[in-house]
């Protein structure tokens, strides 16, 4: 089966993430693959403000209402009315006794000092969620999968643990017990893969440590966000003596840093999960020297919950599937302010594992 699976990750964490932030099923991911207007409307919206960095003329062209300011003005207008009509509808329920826990309940019920968030407010807070949690799952899974078409030893390994954890408790373990379709169909393939799938409760996930290494060494050579610009608030001195002053921007490079042979070793491009692996299990690096999640006390705030949904969807993907690149594509990176990977995406062939 030949697929784009940057499209489908995309469509699959802006699905989860709408879900999670408003409690409303948008549904890009339903088989025919729908072109959904606020779901193109949101990615070209992002895409033109990310390239504002290059374009000195942006705030001209939003004046004059022209070129790819006139473009991300009726874009940004169809994701407004969409927020706004999917808010107005949540507003109308029964908030208290809904049941819910999505981000947009909870804010809703907030009501700090007896003065609740304006519409305008909540609309900004969770469209920053969105924002954040539609690309750091789905780009990451795209780079993690490519790197598995790339390095076969290192999918081979990752293979065997999770194949491991499969066999001991759906094939040997107290998951056998329970009755299987007849071996060699598509019922029994998908029965597999649910059984597989509950297996990965939080406990479970913690230790598949090369799964976890393998995901953290994407990130480190894939940063979602490869450059992270800073706005100076006051006048101050870095640690090493650098003077900044309010108003300047000072910006780190997470892609460059996570290839420096100073910080990483002589072999730091190399994709090599092992570097992550002590006596088995994985030793994490300061925060302030991998940088992809930030540092700090404004480090990510969705980290933890970005690689549960990594372990998830990799685990289960990495276990009955594999993949390769089509011959003859030129993967590379759109210069975004996330690390997007170029048209065509990443087309790929997909083909079932056998399950003997």
């Amino acid at each position: 089966m030949l697929i784009n699976i940057q499209d489908l990750f995309l469509r699959f964490t802006m699905d989860s993430i709408f879900k999670v932030t408003f409690g409303y099923e948008i549904g890009t991911l339903k088989p025919e693959l729908p072109d959904i207007p606020f779901a193109d409307a949101f990615a070209l919206t992002n895409e033109i403000a990310s390239s504002r960095f290059m374009n000195p003329f942006w705030k001209l062209q939003r004046v004059l209402n022209v070129g790819s300011e006139a473009t991300i003005a009726k874009s940004a207008k169809v994701v407004d009315d969409f927020i706004y009509d999917v808010m107005k509808a949540r507003n109308a329920e029964n908030l208290q006794n809904s049941g819910q826990r999505d981000l947009f309940t909870r804010f809703k019920l907030l009501n700090e000092g007896g003065k609740e968030l304006t519409d305008k407010t909540l609309r900004d807070t969770l469209l920053n969620f969105l924002i954040a949690g539609r690309d750091s799952s789905g780009l990451t899974m795209s780079w993690f999968i490519y790197m598995m078409t790339l390095h076969p030893h290192i999918e081979q390994k990752l293979f065997e643990e999770l194949r491991d954890l499969d066999t001991e408790n759906v094939v040997n373990g107290d998951m056998s017990s329970k009755e299987l379709p007849q071996t060699g169909g598509d019922d029994y393939f998908h029965e597999r893969v649910e059984r597989f799938s509950e297996l990965l409760t939080f406990d479970a996930l913690l230790n598949l440590q090369y799964l976890h290494a393998c995901i953290l060494e994407t990130l480190r050579l894939y940063p979602v966000v490869p450059l992270n610009p800073k706005s100076v608030a006051a006048d101050d001195t870095l640690p090493d003596g650098t003077e900044v002053k309010k108003g300047e921007f000072v910006m780190y490079a997470a892609y460059a840093m996570g290839r420096m042979p100073s910080l990483w070793g002589p072999d730091a491009t190399e994709f090599k999960p092992e570097r992550w692996l002590v006596d088995g299990g994985v030793q994490p690096e300061s925060p302030f020297k991998f940088v992809t999640f930030q540092a700090g006390p404004r480090i990510c705030i969705g980290k933890d919950s970005a690689m549960l949904q990594l372990r998830i969807v990799l685990a289960t993907l990495c276990r009955f599937f594999t993949f390769q690149v089509v011959p003859g594509i030129d993967v590379k990176y759109r210069q975004m302010s996330t690390l997007l990977l170029a048209h065509p995406g990443l087309p790929v062939t997909v083909a079932k594992r056998s399950l003997d």
